[in-house]
């Protein structure tokens, strides 16, 4: 009996780990930095802006766009920095608006680079970080994202 007691509280810990992996952080540095920033959705006009995450001292991130539908779409999906001491946030990548359907990647780190993504060469990922996607027209659309 202790053993299948201990063999199911081991598999519960595994599973709780491995569900705690697939997040992107949220003010959370114990979690894992890989998983949805902003969930898939159709959305209009508007700014969509995912909660407060944190770069867990990793220095890149791959940033993944996909867009479904695209109703004359125009969208600009902005990394922006937190600055700590002046309390607000402020843009820190914004590449080209994105206009059809598709997927795209972003890689943002030092030494940006690559030959499958966009890259854009930073110096560091910032502690605190979010991402506000601004579109114009209506489309649906998901941000995710990896760090490393």
């Amino acid at each position: 009996m202790k053993r299948w007691c201990l063999a199911l509280m081991l598999m519960l810990a595994l599973c709780v780990a491995s569900t705690a992996r697939a997040q992107i952080i949220v003010d959370d540095p114990a979690q894992a930095g890989v998983g949805a920033i902003l969930d898939f959705a159709a959305r209009t006009a508007g700014t969509a802006v995912s909660g407060r995450l944190t770069s867990q001292s990793k220095e890149c991130l791959v940033m993944t766009v996909l867009i479904t539908v695209c109703g004359t779409c125009n969208l600009v999906p902005t990394i922006q920095g937190w600055d700590q001491a002046a309390g607000v946030y402020f843009t820190w990548y914004a590449p080209t608006a994105l206009v059809a359907t598709g997927t795209t990647r972003y890689l943002v780190c030092p030494n940006g680079g690559g030959t499958e993504i966009t890259s854009a060469s930073v110096s560091k990922m910032f502690p605190y970080w979010r991402v506000s996607a601004v579109l114009t027209g209506t489309a649906t659309y998901s941000v995710g994202g990896v760090l490393y």
